[in-house]
This record gives structure tokens, sequence and C-alpha cells, in this order.
């Protein structure tokens, strides 16, 4: 009888503490955490805007942190290029496998922006990188995932600047309204320079009307023939 009630003292404590450990969070029977495979603590949604940006749905189960750093997006097939992706600035935390990071708990949208001038319609491969781990301690290895994407065709909307017409210096009649021709060149007034001639002189000489002057001419005149 005795033997039988020192076993019942010795099993009470060990079914107790078996209680304790199962209301633990993450603990399972075993005493070992239960931990959600990486593709339900981890997804990612990539969506397809237009021809030049995209949209990563990153979705984190709760208790689980995606570190900042280790998210990743490269183009791996196709002639479009990652230019920039676009982040929340996320959660200060003092990890213990990497000390202070930036995290994320919780879902996130980002936003990528492509290079890509491409005319027509193309097929890429994208290639996502992340990694994160549990506020219970694990974290997993880094997550590669790739993406088949289809971009629609870029549609440039700069337009052409209309052409500057050439000033050639010719003034040009204007439609429906007549021109004016120059005026014109007033011709230049010449003097002569030449000397009187012999019959303008005689003529002056009788304009005079003066006696002996015209008695003077005519002896002179005499003398000459």
């Amino acid at each position: 009888m005795r033997v039988l009630f020192i076993l019942l003292l010795c099993l009470a404590p060990l079914s107790h503490a078996e209680s304790l450990l199962d209301r633990l969070p993450g603990l399972s029977s075993s005493g070992q955490t239960a931990f959600l495979p990486p593709d339900q603590a981890f997804g990612l949604e990539i969506k397809v805007n237009d021809a030049k940006s995209l949209t990563a749905n990153y979705r984190i189960a709760p208790t689980y942190y995606l570190y900042r750093d280790k998210i990743v997006l490269t183009v791996k097939k196709g002639s479009a290029s990652i230019a920039n992706l676009q982040m929340p600035k996320g959660d200060l935390k003092n990890d213990p496998n990497f000390g202070e990071m930036m995290v994320f708990h919780g879902s996130f949208p980002a936003q990528v922006t492509l290079l890509n001038n491409s005319a027509t319609p193309q097929n890429i491969t994208l290639e996502a990188t992340y990694q994160g781990c549990s506020d219970n301690g694990l974290c997993y290895p880094p997550i590669v995932k790739e993406f088949k994407l289809q971009l629609p065709a870029f549609i440039s909307t700069a337009t052409a600047a209309p052409a500057t017409p050439v000033d050639t210096g010719k003034v040009k009649a204007i439609e429906g309204v007549a021109s004016t021709p120059p005026p014109a060149t007033t011709p230049a007034v010449t003097t002569s320079t030449d000397k009187p001639s012999e019959n303008s002189q005689i003529a002056d000489v009788f304009k005079q009307k003066s006696f002996w002057l015209i008695v003077s001419f005519f002896f002179g005149a005499g003398l000459l023939l």
C-alpha cells in the first residue's frame, strides 16, 4: 500500500508539468517548438501593373519576420531589368543572429520599377530571394522563387516637337494679303560740271545790254576770224 502511494506522488508532478508544456505557445507535448514550413511562414505574389512596374506582395505569418536587406529581386530572363525596389522602412529588431536589423512583421507590398523599352510584349523570368525567422528562435535559410511574367509593350508618350521654320531672309507674301512692292528708287540729280558753250556766252553778253561790251565782243571775234 505504501509503495502504491509513493508511485502516485511521483506521477502527479510529471503529469502537471506536461500540461504546462502543452499550454506554452509553439511547444508540442514532446517539448519541441512546432514551426511552419517556409512557404506557409512566408509567401510572395507578383502582379504586373504595366510595361515598367510590378507589385510584389509579401505575406508573413504571425510570430515570423523577414529581413529587409535580404529581399532581392532580379530579372533572370528577358530584356528588362530592375531599376528600383521601393519597400516600407520596417521595424528595428535586435536579432540574435545578425544583431540590429530592419525587419518586417506582417504582410506588406513592394513597388518594383523596371527598365523596359520593348515595343512588343515580352516574357520575363523574375527571381525573388528573401530570408526570415521565427520569434521563437528558428531562422530559415534563404528562400529562392522564380516567377514567369508577361510584360505588355511599352508605348512612349513623348511627342515630337514641331519643326522650327528656317528664316531664309526672303520676304514672302501672306496668303490672302497683297504684298506691297518696294518703293521706286528716285534717280539721283546730277549737276553738270561742263563749261558753258560759246552760244550761251554770246546770249549772256546781249542780256547785259552794254554797248562797249558788245563792240568789244565783236571786235575780238573779228580778230579771231
